[in-house]
């Protein structure tokens, strides 16, 4: 804090604007980091079901018609998702009848979809249904990190760019309005440091048009022209003092007898 202290006063004075600037914008970003982790979350499962989803309907068929072939095919149709790791195709007597991809855990059968985040990838169970019977069950493993620190590198870079810009132009403003305060108090203080020097209590600040930097330049100058007042008195009673001390001198000049 005596660093502070010891600041200018319009290092100071841009210091005040700044400061509330830049807590805005990082807690601005914070809330625009949170939100986009929520919506990455939303988005992401929402379009993993939507794949399950497509490609439970079109391995119904594939399925019925023991095609293991075609099932494959339709899993592999999985390479454009390059978040998607593995998916298999498992049957209700729990024999994988298609797979994509290295699945190197035991596969899961439910009889509703979920969707569940897990520390390092993230597990979407589809049951594939024909007639209201479920002839199977999907099992889709996505690698939701990489997507999550794509997202995380392109909104930090984001958030980077909006901080450096807002606080550029916020120090260049705070700069430009700190003048309005500053600049009356230095001149102030420019005229009390030439008062002071020189001794010189007929030297007048400027007038200020704002209000109180113009309250404080017209006492300043009122107390300066009562010192100034008060200063040529003195030097007035001064010389009073001196022209009578030299002229009672003069009287006992003239009374002692050698003179005359």
């Amino acid at each position: 804090f005596q660093y502070l202290r010891d600041l200018p006063i319009g290092r100071k004075l841009t210091l005040l604007l700044l400061t509330p600037c830049l807590v805005v914008l990082l807690l601005s970003g914070g809330a625009l980091l949170g939100f986009q982790i929520k919506m990455f979350r939303k988005d992401f499962a929402r379009d993993i079901r939507s794949v399950a989803d497509i490609i439970g309907t079109t391995s119904t068929a594939a399925v019925a018609f023991n095609d293991p072939k075609a099932a494959n095919e339709i899993l592999h149709s999985l390479q454009s998702k390059e978040h998607i790791v593995s998916a298999i195709l498992i049957l209700p007597d729990s024999t994988i009848f298609a797979c994509y991809g290295r699945h190197s855990e035991a596969p899961v059968i439910e009889t509703a979809d979920r969707f569940v985040f897990r520390e390092a990838d993230a597990l979407m169970i589809k049951p594939v249904m024909l007639e209201g019977k479920q002839v199977a069950t999907l099992n889709i493993v996505s690698n939701y990190r990489a997507v999550y620190a794509g997202l995380l590198k392109l909104v930090g870079w984001m958030l980077l760019i909006v901080v450096v810009v807002g606080v550029g132009v916020a120090a260049v403003l705070s700069h430009w309005l700190q003048r309005f305060i500053s600049d009356p108090v230095l001149r102030l203080a420019q005229t009390a440091r030439t008062v002071a020097e020189n001794n010189d209590y007929s030297v007048r600040a400027q007038e200020e048009s704002s209000v109180e930097p113009g309250v404080l330049t017209q006492t300043f100058n009122q107390m300066l022209a009562r010192i100034q007042e008060q200063d040529e008195a003195i030097t007035l009673a001064q010389h009073k003092a001196e022209a009578l001390i030299n002229s009672i001198d003069g009287i006992v000049w003239e009374c002692e007898p050698d003179t005359f």
